[in-house]
Protein backbone atom coordinates (compact mmCIF):
# COMPACT_ATOMS: atom_id res chain seq x y z
CA UNK A 1 0.00 0.00 0.00
CA UNK A 2 2.85 2.21 0.50
CA UNK A 3 4.53 1.10 -2.23
CA UNK A 4 1.67 1.91 -4.01
CA UNK A 5 1.67 5.73 -2.57
CA UNK A 6 4.54 6.85 -3.21
CA UNK A 7 4.84 5.01 -6.64
CA UNK A 8 2.14 7.55 -7.91
CA UNK A 9 3.46 10.62 -5.66
CA UNK A 10 6.63 10.08 -7.66
CA UNK A 11 5.08 9.57 -11.46
CA UNK A 12 3.40 12.93 -10.16
CA UNK A 13 6.21 14.66 -9.56
CA UNK A 14 7.60 13.90 -12.72
CA UNK A 15 4.74 14.56 -14.60
CA UNK A 16 5.33 18.03 -12.98
CA UNK A 17 9.00 17.84 -13.85
CA UNK A 18 8.29 17.32 -17.66
CA UNK A 19 5.81 20.50 -17.35
CA UNK A 20 8.45 22.36 -15.88
CA UNK A 21 10.68 21.85 -18.62
CA UNK A 22 7.84 22.59 -21.31
CA UNK A 23 6.92 26.00 -18.77
CA UNK A 24 10.80 27.06 -19.24
CA UNK A 25 10.59 26.45 -22.82
CA UNK A 26 7.20 28.68 -23.64
CA UNK A 27 9.07 30.97 -21.34
CA UNK A 28 12.01 31.12 -23.86
CA UNK A 29 9.99 31.26 -26.63
CA UNK A 30 7.87 34.18 -25.32
CA UNK A 31 10.64 36.37 -24.59
CA UNK A 32 12.09 35.62 -27.93
CA UNK A 33 9.06 36.38 -29.50
CA UNK A 34 9.10 39.96 -27.39
CA UNK A 35 12.27 40.92 -28.77
CA UNK A 36 11.76 39.93 -32.28
CA UNK A 37 7.73 41.89 -32.08
CA UNK A 38 10.14 44.80 -30.14
CA UNK A 39 13.01 44.57 -33.07
CA UNK A 40 9.90 44.54 -35.72
CA UNK A 41 8.73 48.11 -34.06
CA UNK A 42 12.10 49.75 -34.07
CA UNK A 43 12.11 48.74 -37.95
CA UNK A 44 9.22 49.67 -38.59
CA UNK A 45 9.79 53.17 -37.09
CA UNK A 46 10.85 55.77 -40.05
CA UNK A 47 12.95 59.09 -39.38
CA UNK A 48 11.92 62.34 -40.96
CA UNK A 49 13.72 65.51 -41.27
CA UNK A 50 11.34 68.45 -42.64
CA UNK A 51 12.37 71.89 -42.94
CA UNK A 52 10.07 75.26 -43.83
CA UNK A 53 13.45 76.95 -44.77
CA UNK A 54 14.11 78.61 -41.46
CA UNK A 55 13.32 75.66 -38.85
CA UNK A 56 14.57 72.17 -39.25
CA UNK A 57 13.50 69.22 -37.10
CA UNK A 58 13.76 65.53 -37.05
CA UNK A 59 11.00 63.38 -36.12
CA UNK A 60 10.91 59.18 -35.95
CA UNK A 61 7.82 57.82 -35.33
CA UNK A 62 6.53 54.07 -35.14
CA UNK A 63 5.48 53.54 -37.80
CA UNK A 64 3.89 57.26 -38.53
CA UNK A 65 2.55 58.79 -41.75
CA UNK A 66 3.94 62.18 -43.48
CA UNK A 67 1.21 64.37 -42.20
CA UNK A 68 2.23 63.14 -38.71
CA UNK A 69 5.68 63.78 -38.84
CA UNK A 70 4.34 67.47 -39.79
CA UNK A 71 2.14 67.59 -37.28
CA UNK A 72 4.65 66.38 -34.67
CA UNK A 73 7.04 68.58 -35.83
CA UNK A 74 4.57 71.84 -35.19
CA UNK A 75 4.49 72.45 -39.35
CA UNK A 76 0.73 71.87 -39.54
CA UNK A 77 -1.05 74.08 -42.34
CA UNK A 78 2.00 73.72 -44.56
CA UNK A 79 1.74 72.01 -47.73
CA UNK A 80 5.01 69.33 -49.21
CA UNK A 81 6.63 71.18 -51.49
CA UNK A 82 9.44 69.21 -52.20
CA UNK A 83 9.83 65.21 -50.42
CA UNK A 84 12.74 62.60 -51.21
CA UNK A 85 14.20 59.56 -49.89
CA UNK A 86 17.97 59.04 -48.76
CA UNK A 87 19.83 56.03 -46.74
CA UNK A 88 15.65 55.16 -45.17
CA UNK A 89 15.02 58.74 -44.24
CA UNK A 90 12.59 61.23 -45.54
CA UNK A 91 13.13 64.47 -46.33
CA UNK A 92 10.06 66.91 -46.60
CA UNK A 93 10.43 70.75 -47.65
CA UNK A 94 7.56 72.27 -46.59
CA UNK A 95 5.25 76.15 -47.44
CA UNK A 96 2.25 77.78 -47.85
CA UNK A 97 -0.04 75.94 -49.65
CA UNK A 98 -0.56 76.80 -53.17
CA UNK A 99 -3.60 77.45 -55.09
CA UNK A 100 -4.95 76.91 -58.41
CA UNK A 101 -8.13 78.24 -60.36
CA UNK A 102 -9.17 76.09 -63.31
CA UNK A 103 -11.48 78.26 -65.42
CA UNK A 104 -12.98 75.71 -67.82
CA UNK A 105 -16.19 77.10 -69.99
CA UNK A 106 -17.51 79.91 -67.70
CA UNK A 107 -16.61 77.91 -64.42
CA UNK A 108 -13.73 78.31 -61.99
CA UNK A 109 -12.93 75.99 -59.47
CA UNK A 110 -10.00 76.40 -56.90
CA UNK A 111 -7.81 73.44 -55.46
CA UNK A 112 -5.01 73.25 -53.61
CA UNK A 113 -1.85 72.12 -55.26
CA UNK A 114 1.94 71.36 -54.67
CA UNK A 115 4.89 72.17 -57.22
CA UNK A 116 3.67 70.24 -60.56
CA UNK A 117 3.34 70.35 -64.26
CA UNK A 118 -0.08 71.51 -65.42
CA UNK A 119 -0.60 68.30 -66.47
CA UNK A 120 0.02 66.49 -63.02
CA UNK A 121 -2.81 69.41 -61.65
CA UNK A 122 -5.18 68.37 -64.27
CA UNK A 123 -4.95 64.51 -63.94
CA UNK A 124 -4.74 64.88 -60.27
CA UNK A 125 -7.65 66.53 -60.27
CA UNK A 126 -9.46 64.41 -62.36
CA UNK A 127 -10.06 66.89 -65.47
CA UNK A 128 -9.60 65.19 -68.94
CA UNK A 129 -9.41 66.87 -71.70
CA UNK A 130 -10.74 66.79 -75.58
CA UNK A 131 -8.69 66.73 -78.61
CA UNK A 132 -10.93 70.30 -78.91
CA UNK A 133 -9.54 71.80 -75.69
CA UNK A 134 -6.57 73.98 -75.56
CA UNK A 135 -4.60 74.87 -71.71
CA UNK A 136 -3.09 77.93 -71.07
CA UNK A 137 -0.28 77.97 -69.66
CA UNK A 138 0.88 74.95 -71.71
CA UNK A 139 0.81 71.38 -69.87
CA UNK A 140 4.37 71.30 -70.02
CA UNK A 141 4.70 74.46 -67.57
CA UNK A 142 6.36 73.73 -64.60
CA UNK A 143 3.67 75.36 -61.79
CA UNK A 144 5.89 76.09 -58.40
CA UNK A 145 3.42 79.16 -57.60
CA UNK A 146 -0.41 80.41 -57.09
CA UNK A 147 -1.39 79.65 -60.51
CA UNK A 148 -4.44 80.32 -62.68
CA UNK A 149 -5.36 77.81 -65.77
CA UNK A 150 -7.56 78.61 -68.38
CA UNK A 151 -8.99 75.53 -70.38
CA UNK A 152 -10.67 76.97 -73.87
CA UNK A 153 -12.85 74.96 -76.63
CA UNK A 154 -11.68 75.72 -79.75
CA UNK A 155 -11.95 75.03 -83.40
CA UNK A 156 -9.01 73.97 -85.93
CA UNK A 157 -7.60 74.72 -89.14
CA UNK A 158 -4.64 74.00 -91.25
CA UNK A 159 -2.32 77.11 -92.31
CA UNK A 160 0.89 76.51 -94.84
CA UNK A 161 3.51 79.25 -95.10
CA UNK A 162 6.45 79.92 -96.62
CA UNK A 163 9.57 81.20 -94.44
CA UNK A 164 12.80 81.52 -94.75
CA UNK A 165 15.81 79.69 -93.86
CA UNK A 166 18.96 81.44 -92.76
CA UNK A 167 22.22 80.90 -94.67
CA UNK A 168 26.09 80.55 -92.15
CA UNK A 169 28.78 82.07 -92.74
CA UNK A 170 32.26 80.93 -94.10
CA UNK A 171 35.36 82.60 -93.32
CA UNK A 172 38.80 81.84 -95.51
CA UNK A 173 42.21 82.47 -95.22
CA UNK A 174 44.15 83.74 -98.22
CA UNK A 175 47.18 85.08 -98.84
CA UNK A 176 46.38 86.58 -101.87
CA UNK A 177 44.86 89.55 -99.82
CA UNK A 178 46.28 91.61 -97.41
CA UNK A 179 46.37 91.11 -93.54
CA UNK A 180 42.84 92.01 -91.83
CA UNK A 181 41.21 92.65 -95.22
CA UNK A 182 38.05 91.34 -96.48
CA UNK A 183 36.57 90.40 -99.27
CA UNK A 184 33.04 89.12 -99.77
CA UNK A 185 33.40 86.54 -101.85
CA UNK A 186 30.09 85.01 -102.21
CA UNK A 187 27.09 86.89 -100.96
CA UNK A 188 24.56 84.65 -98.57
CA UNK A 189 21.12 83.62 -100.00
CA UNK A 190 18.40 82.84 -97.77
CA UNK A 191 16.33 79.59 -98.29
CA UNK A 192 12.94 79.19 -98.12
CA UNK A 193 11.12 76.30 -96.59
CA UNK A 194 7.11 75.86 -96.50
CA UNK A 195 5.70 75.08 -92.92
CA UNK A 196 2.29 73.52 -92.22
CA UNK A 197 0.74 74.33 -88.66
CA UNK A 198 -2.19 73.52 -86.94
CA UNK A 199 -3.88 76.49 -85.60
CA UNK A 200 -6.37 76.91 -82.62
CA UNK A 201 -9.03 79.17 -83.14
CA UNK A 202 -11.71 80.07 -80.18
CA UNK A 203 -13.92 83.38 -81.68
CA UNK A 204 -12.32 84.22 -84.53
CA UNK A 205 -8.89 84.69 -82.43
CA UNK A 206 -5.60 82.28 -82.78
CA UNK A 207 -4.78 80.67 -79.48
CA UNK A 208 -2.20 78.47 -80.32
CA UNK A 209 -0.22 77.35 -83.64
CA UNK A 210 1.93 74.27 -83.50
CA UNK A 211 4.25 73.08 -86.66
CA UNK A 212 3.04 69.92 -88.01
CA UNK A 213 5.26 69.42 -90.82
CA UNK A 214 7.84 71.27 -93.26
CA UNK A 215 9.13 71.02 -96.63
CA UNK A 216 12.64 72.57 -97.83
CA UNK A 217 11.88 74.55 -100.99
CA UNK A 218 15.41 75.96 -101.64
CA UNK A 219 17.83 75.54 -99.92
CA UNK A 220 20.55 78.41 -98.24
CA UNK A 221 23.48 79.57 -100.21
CA UNK A 222 26.17 80.76 -97.14
CA UNK A 223 28.11 83.83 -97.53
CA UNK A 224 31.53 83.50 -98.14
CA UNK A 225 34.28 85.93 -96.83
CA UNK A 226 37.87 85.96 -97.43
CA UNK A 227 40.02 87.12 -94.22
CA UNK A 228 43.95 88.59 -95.87
CA UNK A 229 46.77 86.95 -94.39
CA UNK A 230 49.37 87.99 -96.47
CA UNK A 231 51.90 90.90 -95.71
CA UNK A 232 52.01 94.17 -97.04
CA UNK A 233 54.38 95.59 -99.37
CA UNK A 234 54.91 98.81 -97.08
CA UNK A 235 54.46 99.00 -93.67
CA UNK A 236 52.28 100.93 -91.83
CA UNK A 237 51.38 101.96 -87.95
CA UNK A 238 49.61 99.08 -87.14
CA UNK A 239 46.32 101.20 -85.86
CA UNK A 240 46.73 103.47 -89.02
CA UNK A 241 46.79 99.79 -91.18
CA UNK A 242 43.71 98.28 -89.18
CA UNK A 243 41.48 101.48 -90.15
CA UNK A 244 42.33 101.47 -93.81
CA UNK A 245 41.87 98.04 -94.43
CA UNK A 246 37.88 98.25 -95.14
CA UNK A 247 35.83 95.61 -96.97
CA UNK A 248 35.95 95.37 -100.15
CA UNK A 249 32.41 95.89 -102.04
CA UNK A 250 31.45 94.90 -105.47
CA UNK A 251 32.55 97.97 -107.79
CA UNK A 252 34.50 99.60 -105.33
CA UNK A 253 38.23 99.67 -103.99
CA UNK A 254 39.69 98.72 -101.05
CA UNK A 255 40.82 101.67 -98.96
CA UNK A 256 44.47 101.72 -98.77
CA UNK A 257 46.90 104.10 -98.53
CA UNK A 258 45.52 106.67 -101.13
CA UNK A 259 42.26 106.67 -99.58
CA UNK A 260 44.13 106.94 -96.11
CA UNK A 261 45.56 110.02 -97.36
CA UNK A 262 42.42 111.75 -98.91
CA UNK A 263 41.01 111.01 -95.34
CA UNK A 264 43.76 113.06 -93.61
CA UNK A 265 42.89 116.13 -95.76
CA UNK A 266 38.98 115.81 -95.13
CA UNK A 267 37.68 113.50 -92.11
CA UNK A 268 34.53 113.99 -93.17
CA UNK A 269 34.61 112.55 -96.66
CA UNK A 270 36.96 109.69 -95.25
CA UNK A 271 33.99 108.79 -93.10
CA UNK A 272 31.70 108.24 -95.90
CA UNK A 273 33.62 107.25 -98.59
CA UNK A 274 35.21 104.48 -97.35
CA UNK A 275 38.62 105.65 -97.04
CA UNK A 276 39.14 105.23 -93.30
CA UNK A 277 41.92 107.22 -91.59
CA UNK A 278 42.85 107.08 -88.12
CA UNK A 279 43.17 111.34 -88.37
CA UNK A 280 40.41 113.19 -87.55
CA UNK A 281 37.62 110.16 -86.38
CA UNK A 282 36.55 112.12 -83.44
CA UNK A 283 35.51 114.85 -84.98
CA UNK A 284 33.11 113.52 -87.89
CA UNK A 285 30.43 111.84 -86.00
CA UNK A 286 29.42 115.47 -85.02
CA UNK A 287 30.41 116.88 -88.65
CA UNK A 288 27.82 117.16 -91.33
CA UNK A 289 28.31 114.70 -94.04
CA UNK A 290 25.37 115.41 -96.54
CA UNK A 291 24.50 111.97 -97.46
CA UNK A 292 21.92 112.16 -100.36
CA UNK A 293 19.58 109.58 -100.36
CA UNK A 294 17.32 108.62 -103.53
CA UNK A 295 14.34 106.57 -101.61
CA UNK A 296 12.71 106.64 -105.13
CA UNK A 297 15.64 104.83 -106.64
CA UNK A 298 17.16 103.48 -103.79
CA UNK A 299 20.84 104.79 -103.93
CA UNK A 300 22.70 106.75 -101.69
CA UNK A 301 25.38 108.70 -102.90
CA UNK A 302 28.07 109.84 -100.64
CA UNK A 303 29.77 113.24 -100.98
CA UNK A 304 32.65 111.78 -103.25
CA UNK A 305 30.01 110.42 -105.64
CA UNK A 306 30.19 107.57 -104.40
CA UNK A 307 26.86 105.53 -104.89
CA UNK A 308 25.40 102.72 -103.53
CA UNK A 309 21.93 100.97 -104.01
CA UNK A 310 20.00 99.24 -101.04
CA UNK A 311 16.94 97.07 -100.59
CA UNK A 312 15.44 98.37 -97.51
CA UNK A 313 16.20 100.46 -94.50
CA UNK A 314 15.34 100.12 -90.66
CA UNK A 315 16.07 102.63 -87.64
CA UNK A 316 18.03 101.32 -85.12
CA UNK A 317 19.18 102.15 -81.80
CA UNK A 318 23.12 102.89 -82.58
CA UNK A 319 25.96 102.14 -79.96
CA UNK A 320 29.44 101.70 -80.01
CA UNK A 321 32.11 99.35 -78.93
CA UNK A 322 36.40 99.15 -79.31
CA UNK A 323 39.15 96.65 -79.79
CA UNK A 324 39.80 97.19 -75.78
CA UNK A 325 36.60 95.50 -74.98
CA UNK A 326 36.30 92.00 -74.20
CA UNK A 327 35.94 90.10 -76.95
CA UNK A 328 36.53 93.35 -78.90
CA UNK A 329 38.86 91.85 -81.37
CA UNK A 330 37.32 88.58 -83.29
CA UNK A 331 33.89 89.03 -84.60
CA UNK A 332 31.64 86.08 -84.15
CA UNK A 333 32.03 85.30 -87.73
CA UNK A 334 35.69 84.99 -86.89
CA UNK A 335 36.71 88.19 -88.82
CA UNK A 336 39.03 90.60 -87.20
CA UNK A 337 37.56 93.83 -85.95
CA UNK A 338 37.84 96.43 -87.73
CA UNK A 339 36.13 99.62 -88.98
CA UNK A 340 33.32 98.58 -90.57
CA UNK A 341 32.91 96.03 -88.67
CA UNK A 342 29.18 96.04 -86.72
CA UNK A 343 27.34 93.76 -84.69
CA UNK A 344 23.67 92.77 -85.02
CA UNK A 345 20.95 90.81 -84.28
CA UNK A 346 20.96 88.12 -87.08
CA UNK A 347 17.23 87.20 -86.93
CA UNK A 348 16.83 91.27 -87.89
CA UNK A 349 19.67 92.02 -90.04
CA UNK A 350 21.37 88.98 -91.76
CA UNK A 351 25.31 88.43 -90.56
CA UNK A 352 27.39 89.08 -94.70
CA UNK A 353 25.11 91.85 -95.36
CA UNK A 354 26.51 95.06 -96.92
CA UNK A 355 24.98 97.93 -94.84
CA UNK A 356 25.75 102.04 -94.66
CA UNK A 357 24.42 103.69 -91.69
CA UNK A 358 24.17 107.61 -91.39
CA UNK A 359 22.05 109.69 -88.99
CA UNK A 360 18.60 109.48 -88.63
CA UNK A 361 18.46 112.89 -90.39
CA UNK A 362 20.80 111.65 -92.93
CA UNK A 363 22.84 114.68 -92.47
CA UNK A 364 24.53 115.13 -89.07
CA UNK A 365 27.14 111.93 -89.11
CA UNK A 366 27.41 109.45 -90.99
CA UNK A 367 29.28 106.13 -90.18
CA UNK A 368 29.24 105.00 -93.86
CA UNK A 369 29.71 101.15 -95.22
CA UNK A 370 30.04 98.21 -93.40
CA UNK A 371 29.70 94.65 -92.82
CA UNK A 372 27.21 92.52 -90.71
CA UNK A 373 29.74 90.52 -88.91
CA UNK A 374 29.73 90.26 -85.08
CA UNK A 375 27.04 90.29 -82.86
CA UNK A 376 26.50 90.76 -79.02
CA UNK A 377 24.55 89.52 -76.19
CA UNK A 378 22.63 92.94 -75.94
CA UNK A 379 22.24 93.28 -79.37
CA UNK A 380 18.83 92.35 -80.21
CA UNK A 381 15.78 93.58 -82.49
CA UNK A 382 16.23 97.15 -84.22
CA UNK A 383 20.12 97.53 -82.23
CA UNK A 384 23.22 97.96 -83.82
CA UNK A 385 26.60 98.45 -82.29
CA UNK A 386 29.42 100.26 -85.01
CA UNK A 387 33.10 99.15 -83.72
CA UNK A 388 35.42 102.10 -83.07
CA UNK A 389 39.61 101.48 -83.07
CA UNK A 390 39.58 103.35 -79.65
CA UNK A 391 37.40 103.69 -76.23
CA UNK A 392 37.50 107.53 -76.77
CA UNK A 393 35.63 107.68 -80.10
CA UNK A 394 33.32 104.85 -78.67
CA UNK A 395 32.58 106.48 -75.82
CA UNK A 396 32.04 110.09 -78.01
CA UNK A 397 29.59 108.77 -80.47
CA UNK A 398 27.52 107.31 -76.90
CA UNK A 399 24.08 106.02 -78.07
CA UNK A 400 22.40 107.58 -80.91
CA UNK A 401 19.11 106.88 -83.36
CA UNK A 402 20.02 105.70 -86.92
CA UNK A 403 19.37 104.34 -90.00
CA UNK A 404 20.88 101.19 -91.40
CA UNK A 405 20.50 100.76 -95.35
CA UNK A 406 20.93 97.19 -96.38
CA UNK A 407 22.69 97.16 -99.85
CA UNK A 408 22.39 95.09 -102.61
CA UNK A 409 24.84 92.72 -103.34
Amino acid sequence: MHRQRFGRIWTGLGRWKRRGTWLVVLAVVFAALALVWAGAVRIIGHEYVLTDGERHETVRLYPGTVEEACAKAGFDGLMVREQYESGGITYLTLGDTLYAEIERDGETMTVPFSPCTVAELLEKNGIILTENEVVTPALTEYLSDDAGISIVSVSYETVTQTEEIDYGILVRESDTLEQGERKIVRAGVKGEKLVTYRVAMRNGKEVQRIAVSETVVSEPVDCVIDRGTGIAETEQPQEELAWDEGVIFPGQQSGGADAAAQGSADGTLSAVSGGLSTEGKEKVWSAPTDVAVDTINKRITTPDGTTHTYSSVLTVKATAYHRQEEGGLITATGTTTQYGTIAVDPSVIPLGSHVFVVAEDGTSWSYGPGLAEDTGGLIKGNRIDLFFMTGTEATNFGVRTAKIYILNG
